[in-house]
C-alpha cells in the first residue's frame, strides 16, 4: 500500500468516526431527527387543546427546548420565521385554527402542532313554551351564550342570519308556529329551538240564559276573546249568521253560537233552549204621567211587551195614530193609547189628563243704539216686541224691578251710563234683562290729507331694495283719505286702556302711540269710528262691536286673524299696503325718493343715526309732496295686508288688498331704531299680529273717500 492510499483510508475513518461521534452527542443532549439527521427543536404544546368549547378559552403554548422561540398562526397557514411570535396566552373566542412552530439559531425547526377550536352557541330557550291558550301570550327568547344574536321566524321556517333579529318580547295573538337559533360571529350557531302555540277561542255565552219566559227577550251573546267574531242560528243548525247585537228570541227556540278569530282555533258550539209563554199585550204608560204643568210636555209612551205597536188619541177618541215619539202637549189634553202585537190580544187602553197653564214671558227689550264708546251725548230710545208690555229701566247698573222708572220717551246719555232694561205684563214672566254701557267722552279729531285716486309704480324703483320689493309693478287705486300724523299716544290712550308705553322711548300726548299689536289697532279703529258716529270697517266673529270681541289676544287668533274689513264704510281703518306706500311717495313717481319726502334722510325721517334711540313728537321732520309726516322712521307703521314675499308678481293692478291668506301682517316706513335701508318708501317688512315689539309698532289711520 502506497503512502497516498494509507493517508486515503486513515481520512476515511477519522470522518465515520467524528460523524458517529456526533450522533451520539446529539441523542444526549437535543431532539434528533433519524430521517434526515436534523436538530429540531421539540413541537410546540397547547394548553387547553382543541376541541368543542362553549366559552371564550385562554390557550398556552409551550416548548420544553430551552431557547426555542414559538411562532404561531390563527388562519390556518404554516408558521414561519416571520409569523407572530408568541409572548403571552393567546384568547381564542371563535372557531379558529391555531397552528404553532418552535426556531432555534442554527436548528432545524420544529413539527408543527395544530389544534382546531370550536365554539357552539348555546340553544336559546322560549318563555312560556309552546302549548294551547287562550289569550295572546307575551314570549321572551334568551341564550346564555353571552353576546349571542337571537334570530327567529314565525312560520315555522328555519331560522337563518338574515332572519329577523330578536330585540324584545313577541306578542303572540295566533296559531304559530315559533323557531330560534342563536348566532355569534365565528361561532357554529345553536341547534334550532322550536314551539307551537295554538290559541282556541272561548265559547260564547248568552245573556239571559236559556229557560221559560213571559215575554220576547233580546240575548245579548258574548265571548271573553278580544276581537273574536260570533256567528248564531236559532233553529238549531250551525251557527252561520253573524252577531251583531241582541238577538230578538220572541217565540220558543233553540240559539246555537259559536265563535272564530283569524288564526284561532273556533269555540265550541254554545247551545241554549228559551221557551216563551207571552200574555196579552202589556197596558202602555206614560212618562209623566198625567197632571197639572206650567209648560207644555214631551211625554213618552211605553209598553213593556217587546215588540209591540203603540196607537195614541189626544182628542179623548178611540186611538189610532201609531206611537212614533215624544207626543209634544201644549194645552190641556185627555191622552190615550193602546198597544198591539200580531198574535196577541190588545192591550187595555191607558188614559191620563194634562192640565198645561204655561205664563207667557215677555219678550226682551232691545236699544236703539248698541253700547260703546261716542264722543257726544247719544239717545237711546228702547222697544219691546210683546204688545201691551210696560218696559222699566235703570241708568246707574243695578236690576230694573216693578218699581223702577216707567220709559216713556227716548233716554239721552250725556256720560258713561250703563242701561238696564226690563219687560213686564201682568199674568205674564217678566223678561230676561237687557243691558249697555255708553262710554260718552270727548276725542281729539284725527288730522286727515285728502289723497286723489291715480296710479303710480309700487316696489324698488332704484335698484337698492330685496326681492320681495320685486317686481316693480303699476298700480291703480281709488281716492282716499289717510292720517297727516300717525296715532298720538292721546288719541290711542282715551279709547284704549292700559295702552302699555314704555318711558324710555319717549312719552307724551304728541308722541306717537307704540307697542301696538295689529289686533289693538283694529279694535282702536272701529272704537273711533263709533266714538265720531262712523260706519265701524271691521267685523269679527259676526261683530262690528269690539265689545263684543273680547280681550285683545297676546297669541295668534283664528278669530281675530279672519277680521273682515267693509271697505265700503266710511269708518277708520288701516291703509292697505298700496295705499301706504302711494301716500308715502307723494303720489308720484317723479321725483322718485328713496325715502318719504326726499332723498336726504335726515330731513324727513327720525332713524337709529339721528334718534338717539327714541320716538320724537310727530310732525317734526319735513312732510312729504302730500303734506304727511313721518311715513320714513319714527315707529313701524301697521297696514291691513297679510305678507307673501312673491306677491308682487301677482298683484292685481287696481286697488290691490294682498293676498288671502298668511299669519302675519306687513309694516311699512321703519322707525327710530332702525338703519336707513330700512326707511325706504318700498321696503316691506311684515311681523305676527299679536306682538306689539314694545317700542317700534305704531299706526296710521285711512277712511275711503266717498
Amino acid at each position: 500500500m502506497n503512502k497516498t492510499l494509507q493517508y486515503a483510508t486513515l481520512a476515511a475513518l477519522m470522518l465515520v468516526t467524528l460523524l458517529f461521534g456526533s450522533c451520539m452527542e446529539r441523542d444526549l443532549n437535543s431532539p434528533f431527527d433519524p430521517t434526515d439527521g436534523s436538530v429540531k427543536p421539540a413541537t410546540p404544546v397547547f394548553n387547553p387543546p382543541g376541541g368543542a368549547y362553549t366559552a371564550d378559552q385562554t390557550v398556552s403554548i409551550t416548548c420544553s427546548t430551552p431557547g426555542a422561540t414559538i411562532r404561531y398562526t390563527t388562519n390556518g397557514s404554516e408558521p414561519t420565521e416571520s409569523s407572530t411570535q408568541y409572548t403571552t396566552p393567546l384568547s381564542v373566542s371563535e372557531n379558529t385554527t391555531l397552528k404553532a412552530k418552535s426556531f432555534k439559531s442554527g436548528w432545524t425547526p420544529s413539527s408543527t402542532a395544530t389544534a382546531s377550536y370550536t365554539f357552539n352557541v348555546s340553544t336559546p330557550t322560549l318563555n312560556p313554551s309552546g302549548g294551547s291558550y287562550t289569550s295572546t301570550q307575551t314570549v321572551s327568547i334568551t341564550c346564555s351564550t353571552p353576546g349571542a344574536t337571537i334570530r327567529y321566524t314565525t312560520n315555522g321556517s328555519e331560522p337563518t342570519e338574515s332572519s329577523t333579529q330578536y330585540t324584545k318580547p313577541l306578542s303572540v295573538s295566533e296559531n304559530t308556529t315559533l323557531k330560534a337559533k342563536c348566532f355569534k360571529s365565528g361561532w357554529t350557531p345553536s341547534s334550532t329551538a322550536a314551539a307551537s302555540y295554538t290559541f282556541n277561542v272561548s265559547s260564547p255565552t248568552f245573556s239571559p240564559q236559556g229557560g221559560t219566559y213571559t215575554s220576547a227577550q233580546n240575548v245579548t251573546i258574548s265571548c271573553s276573546t278580544s276581537g273574536a267574531t260570533i256567528y248564531y242560528s236559532t233553529d238549531g243548525s250551525t251557527p252561520s249568521t253573524r252577531y251583531t247585537g241582541p238577538v230578538n228570541i220572541a217565540s220558543t227556540a233553540t240559539l246555537k253560537a259559536k265563535a272564530t278569530k283569524s288564526g284561532w282555533t273556533d269555540s265550541q258550539i254554545a247551545s241554549a233552549v228559551y221557551t216563551i209563554h207571552i200574555p196579552t199585550v202589556a197596558t202602555p204608560t206614560f212618562r209623566p204621567p198625567g197632571g197639572i204643568f206650567t209648560s207644555a210636555q214631551n211625554v213618552t209612551i211605553s209598553c213593556s211587551t217587546s215588540g209591540a205597536t203603540i196607537y195614541y188619541s189626544t182628542d179623548g177618541s178611540t186611538p189610532s195614530t201609531r206611537y212614533t215619539g215624544p207626543v209634544y202637549i201644549a194645552s190641556t189634553t185627555n191622552l190615550k193609547a193602546k198597544a198591539t202585537k200580531s198574535g196577541l190580544p190588545d192591550s187595555q187602553i191607558a188614559s191620563a189628563a194634562y192640565t198645561i197653564n204655561i205664563p207667557q214671558t215677555v219678550a226682551t227689550p232691545t236699544f236703539s243704539l248698541p253700547g260703546g264708546t261716542y264722543n257726544s251725548a247719544q239717545t237711546v230710545q228702547i222697544s219691546c216686541a210683546t204688545s201691551g208690555a210696560t218696559i222699566r229701566y235703570t241708568t246707574n247698573g243695578t236690576e230694573p224691578t216693578q218699581n223702577s222708572s216707567i220709559y216713556s220717551n227716548p233716554i239721552n246719555v250725556s256720560s258713561t251710563t250703563t242701561l238696564r232694561a226690563k219687560g213686564f205684563k201682568n199674568g205674564w214672566t217678566p223678561s230676561s234683562t237687557a243691558s249697555a254701557t255708553y262710554n260718552v267722552i270727548e276725542v281729539p279729531p284725527i288730522q286727515m290729507i285728502y289723497v286723489p285716486g291715480g296710479s303710480f309704480t309700487m316696489g324698488d324703483t332704484r335698484g337698492q331694495g330685496y326681492p320681495d320689493e320685486l317686481p316693480s309693478h303699476t298700480v291703480t287705486l281709488n281716492s282716499f283719505y289717510i292720517g297727516k300724523y300717525e296715532v298720538t299716544q292721546a288719541e290711542y290712550s282715551i279709547l284704549m286702556p292700559d295702552p302699555g308705553w314704555v318711558s324710555d322711548y319717549g312719552l307724551g300726548a304728541n308722541y306717537p302711540a307704540y307697542n301696538v299689536t295689529w289686533y289693538a289697532a283694529i279694535k282702536y279703529c272701529n272704537l273711533r269710528s263709533m266714538a265720531e258716529g262712523l260706519t265701524p270697517c271691521y267685523t269679527i266673529g259676526g261683530s262690528t262691536n269690539p265689545a263684543n270681541w273680547g280681550a285683545v289676544p297676546n297669541s295668534q287668533n283664528s278669530t281675530w286673524d279672519a277680521a273682515i274689513c267693509n271697505w265700503q264704510a266710511n269708518g277708520y281703518r288701516l291703509p292697505t299696503e298700496a295705499e301706504w306706500e302711494y301716500a308715502a311717495r307723494g303720489r308720484t313717481n317723479n321725483p322718485d325718493y328713496l325715502y318719504s319726502g326726499s332723498d336726504d334722510i335726515n330731513a324727513v325721517a327720525w332713524y337709529g343715526s339721528n334718534s338717539g334711540f327714541t320716538t320724537h313728537p310727530v310732525g317734526t321732520k319735513a312732510p312729504n309732496g302730500i303734506g304727511t309726516y313721518d311715513m320714513s322712521g319714527n315707529v313701524w307703521e301697521w297696514c291691513w295686508d297679510r305678507y307673501d314675499e312673491s306677491y308682487y308678481a301677482s298683484s292685481p293692478q287696481n286697488n290691490p288688498r294682498g293676498p288671502s291668506s298668511g299669519s302675519s301682517r306687513l309694516w311699512r316706513g321703519g322707525c327710530w331704531g332702525e338703519h336707513f335701508p330700512y326707511c325706504r318708501v318700498s321696503y316691506r317688512f311684515h311681523y305676527n299680529p299679536y306682538s306689539g315689539y314694545y317700542c317700534s309698532y305704531g299706526f296710521r289711520l285711512c277712511r275711503v273717500a266717498n
